[in-house]
């Protein structure tokens, strides 16, 4: 009798066991599943913000963004504190621009600077 006693007490702690560690394992499945979903919803901030941050320095409405208008336009504390947030150096704003323009046409599009910033972000985040 006391045989069976412990060996059901054992069975028992088994199933119990068994039941932690699974809702464990789905926890931990979860939260790795939340923070893919706030990494992208993040990086859909970051778009957004920089498409308008763009729309900003485009003083004359060109689409375009010259050496000129990006040199005015971090004059202003405010877009040079959003690329230093960014992790983005405003120090030298020629080799700023260079980086972001990407096809040396001497001007900016929305994409090579959205691409440009991400791009400068993720490199000063690598190390």
């Amino acid at each position: 009798m006391v045989v069976y006693i412990v060996l059901t007490v054992l069975a028992i702690l088994n199933v119990v066991t068994g039941v932690f560690c699974n809702n464990a394992i789905e926890s931990a499945r979860a939260d790795k599943d939340i923070a893919i979903m706030k990494q992208m919803q993040k990086h859909a901030k970051q778009l957004k913000s920089l498409r308008g941050v763009f729309k900003e320095i485009d003083n004359d409405q060109s689409n375009l963004v010259s050496l000129q208008e990006l040199k005015d336009a971090l004059k202003s504390k405010k877009l040079a504190s959003f690329l230093e947030s960014m992790d983005i150096s405003t120090q030298d704003i020629w080799t700023l621009f260079m980086v972001m323009d990407s096809d040396g046409s001497g001007d900016v599009t929305l994409e090579e600077f959205v691409t440009g910033c991400m791009q400068l972000q993720a490199g000063t985040n690598c190390c």
